[in-house]
C-alpha cells in the first residue's frame, strides 16, 4: 500500500461511527441529569442547615463578648420561612437592633421540629439556657418541598452550646 492509498482511505469518520457517538453521549446525559439534581437539592439543603447553624453560633459568640443573653427566634410562616435573631433587653431599655435576619425559601424547605416557642437563648457563658429541657433545642429541617425524594437534617444546640449539624446516613 502506496502512502497515497493511506491517506485516501482515513479521510474521517462515517456518518453510523457519529451517530454511535452521539447516541452514547445521550445516554451518559441522560443518567447524569437525575443525579446532579440530587446532588443540587441535598447541597441547597446542606446549605441552608449550614446558615442556620452558623447563625446559632453567631448568637453564641455575642452572648459571649457582651457577657449577656442572646436569643435566636425561629419562626416559619407559609410564605416563608425565617430565623430572627434578636438581643432581648430589660423592659426600661430600648430593644437593640436584630443581630440577623435569615430568609429562607418555603420552596426549598420547611421546619420539621423545633424549640418550644421557637426561641433558642445563650447566656453570657456560652451556655444554652433556653429551653431548659436538653431534647428539645432540635430543629428539623426537610427539603425539597414540591418535588423529589424529601430528606432531613438536625441542627442540634446542647446545654454547653455546643452547635452540631447532622445529616442523614442515607439520602433519598
Amino acid at each position: 500500500m502506496s502512502r497515497a492509498d493511506a491517506i485516501s482511505v482515513s479521510r474521517g469518520f462515517s456518518l453510523i461511527e457519529l451517530l454511535i457517538v452521539i447516541v452514547i453521549i445521550a445516554i451518559l446525559a441522560a443518567v447524569a441529569v437525575p443525579f446532579w439534581g440530587k446532588v443540587r437539592r441535598r447541597t441547597e439543603l446542606r446549605s441552608m442547615a449550614m446558615e442556620i447553624g452558623t447563625t446559632l453560633l453567631a448568637a453564641r459568640m455575642k452572648a459571649v463578648r457582651q457577657n449577656a443573653r442572646t436569643s435566636i427566634i425561629i419562626s416559619s410562616s407559609a410564605d416563608s420561612p425565617a430565623i430572627d435573631t434578636t438581643v432581648p433587653a430589660p423592659p426600661p431599655m430600648p430593644a437593640a437592633d436584630p443581630l440577623a435576619h435569615l430568609s429562607l425559601s418555603s420552596h426549598a424547605l420547611r421546619f420539621v421540629v423545633t424549640p418550644l416557642d421557637g426561641k433558642i437563648t445563650f447566656d453570657g457563658s456560652g451556655r444554652r439556657v433556653e429551653p431548659a429541657d436538653p431534647a428539645s433545642a432540635a430543629i428539623v429541617i426537610e427539603g425539597p418541598i414540591g418535588g423529589g425524594p424529601v430528606n432531613q437534617i438536625t441542627i442540634d444546640t446542647n446545654t454547653a452550646g455546643k452547635v452540631r449539624i447532622v445529616t442523614p446516613a442515607a439520602w433519598q
